[in-house]
């Protein structure tokens, strides 16, 4: 009951199938008993390859009105070039005209072989046509190779028995370098099989054994002539216009790549400043670590910079907790901050009696944090830190990268079309687009440092050289009389406040744990620890830099994730390294 129920179902499903796909199934369910392929080689006025081919199907049809005829499908091309096929003749085994119509297919020239008649039993198709251009020239075996397949690797049909015989005609049969190979199989199959040549009174002959093919199988003859026997047929991509043009269109992005790299280093360049950085152990006034770390070009560890100096200013206090990176920060007061520190202590405490957890991706504070970057370089901007330079020029030229990259990809499409998409053509579609992609990026414009900020800079490059030296030479610059303020070295108070200060700037510029150790060392002398750092062991010098050192790249850590939580074979084949259906010729057909 079941199956009756679906039956119509079935029925229909299997109807709603293209009619093409249903009838091609049923025309293809027979088979060839043989195929014979007969081609003679000679060499025309111009040079070129010259091939008469005659082709003989004979076909196994089923005694039942399936099969009209069959389909022949002859490839046009070689090694992108034409090869001008001409339909001689089409006939039965004794000579008597079929009927055939041709279409174009692509790179293939179609013959319907046959009437509206159905056929039954063993039909014989003879298929007689010319070519040009069918020789090639390779380099790997030094040499120009008739490289050719038959019946082609289309077939959905066995062949019973398929044999090829190559004529070359006395006139070139001199050029001859005496190497010819067979191969046999599916495409890529490097099978041999036996290749027989012989002498008459007309051509050098050569003909492969008979063997069975399977279907989409074929036969591959490649014999060699001296390299310039034959003259090369004119290819579409070799036209200059296709190298040409690529090469010109290629020039054009690059002018426009270097026009803004021009803009870009003329207009658009930071302020030199100064020249020659001082090391230096003051502080730039009025400025906060935020604005400190856009100017040196270190945003992506000003945030931990600013927490740090916020804690040593007393304004938060950072708990180390007792797991390995487990870090807390305390909201203690917000006097003596600038806006911008208020905001940032607003979005670290939105609850001031709640510590805030290192460890936690908190996505509000994440957009908070990247405000907050962006507003430093606004902030450098409003106080002429930094200028804005007009950028019209710039997207000027952008466009007309686009219009050149418009132009690759249409020239692009149109060598594709013709069969003359050579190297260049896709290098011009790569080049004119990186250029645009690129020409995008170099015409985002910067605010670059003015005079002023160039010199603001350059004192936080002054601090960072004092970061690095060492000891010494430190303690050498307090005591200049040409220092900025002059430290007592007997004073551990002293220098304890002046590595506190410097400790947030040590965490902009990378060398916190060195600097850490050292304020360790500074608060043993002292006598004290620090209040802005709390710790659930006693205060030592060593645990103290290696505890700070390991909030440091906790804080940086946890700040950048707060910040972004928002055809033919190229080889020849005629010394043995070929294989079926590498050459040219081939194509395949079916029965209709």
């Amino acid at each position: 009951m079941l199956l009756t129920v679906l039956a119509p179902l079935v029925v229909m499903t299997a109807t709603a199938e293209p009619a093409v796909a249903a009838t091609r199934a049923d025309v293809s369910d027979f088979t060839f008993s043989s195929f014979d392929g007969e081609y003679t080689l000679s060499r025309g006025d111009d040079g070129q390859a010259e091939l008469r081919a005659v082709e003989t199907f004979v076909a196994e049809f089923p005694e039942s009105d399936q099969n009209k005829g069959i389909i022949r499908a002859i490839p046009d091309e070689f090694d992108r070039a034409p090869l001008h096929t001409e339909i001689v003749s089409v006939t039965d085994a004794d000579g008597a005209p079929v009927e055939w119509e041709a279409d174009r297919d692509g790179d293939f020239l179609e013959l319907s072989l046959g009437t509206d008649d159905y056929v039954r039993g063993t039909q014989s198709y003879v298929i007689t046509y010319t070519q040009r251009g069918v020789v090639g020239a390779y380099r790997d075996t030094r040499a120009d190779e008739f490289y050719w397949d038959a019946p082609g690797t289309g077939w959905d049909q066995p062949f019973v028995d398929a044999q090829m015989t190559v004529r070359v005609d006395a006139d070139i049969a001199d050029a001859l370098t005496g190497e010819g190979a067979c191969y046999r199989g599916d495409p890529d199959d490097s099978s041999p099989c036996d290749l027989a040549q012989a002498e008459d009174a007309d051509a050098d002959v050569f003909t492969t054994a008979s063997v069975p093919l399977q279907a989409r199988q074929t036969l591959t003859v490649a014999i060699g002539f001296e390299p310039g026997t034959f003259a090369q047929p004119a290819r579409p991509g070799e036209a200059p216009v296709f190298s040409i043009v690529p090469i010109a269109l290629g020039a054009l992005s690059a002018a426009g790549l270097g026009a803004l790299l021009w803009i870009r280093l003329r207009f658009w360049r930071d302020h030199p400043g100064r020249g020659v950085i001082v090391p230096q152990y003051s502080v730039p006034k009025q400025m906060n670590l935020l604005l400190a770390g856009d100017l040196a070009g270190r945003a992506a560890s000003s945030m931990a910079a600013q927490i740090v100096s916020l804690a040593v200013r007393g304004k938060l206090r950072i708990v180390d907790g007792p797991g390995k990176k487990d870090y807390s920060l305390q909201y203690l007061d917000d006097s003596a901050t600038d806006e911008q520190e208020r905001r940032v202590l607003a979005a670290l405490f939105p609850d001031r009696k709640r510590p805030r957890e290192m460890k936690q991706v908190d996505p509000a504070l994440g957009k908070a944090v990247t405000a907050e970057l962006a507003a430093a370089k606004q902030t450098a901007l409003d106080r002429g830190l930094r200028r804005s330079v007009p950028a019209g020029r710039a997207w000027i030229i952008v466009g007309a990268l686009a219009v050149i990259g418009v132009a690759g990809i249409v020239f692009f499409g149109v060598a594709y079309a013709q069969r003359a998409d050579n190297g260049w053509s896709v290098a011009a579609l790569f080049v004119t687009g990186i250029a645009l992609l690129a020409g995008i990026v170099l015409a985002i414009a910067p605010k670059p440092l003015t005079a002023t900020g160039a010199e603001a800079r350059d004192e936080l490059l002054g601090l960072r050289d004092y970061l690095e030296l060492a000891e010494q030479d430190r303690f050498r610059m307090l005591q200049s009389p040409d220092g900025a303020e002059r430290v007592d070295l007997g004073d551990p108070g002293q220098l304890v406040r002046l590595t506190e200060r410097l400790l947030p700037f040590a965490v902009l510029w990378g060398v916190e744990r060195e600097w850490a150790k050292e304020l360790g060392v500074r608060y043993e002398q002292a006598g004290s620890a620090p209040s802005w750092y709390d710790s659930n062991t006693p205060f030592q010098a060593a645990m103290f830099a290696n505890a700070f050192s390991g909030f440091s790249g906790s804080a940086s850590s946890t700040s950048a994730s707060w910040s972004t939580s928002g055809g033919a074979s190229s080889s020849g084949g005629s010394t043995g390294g070929g294989f079926a259906g590498g050459g040219g010729g081939g194509g395949g057909g079916g029965g209709r």
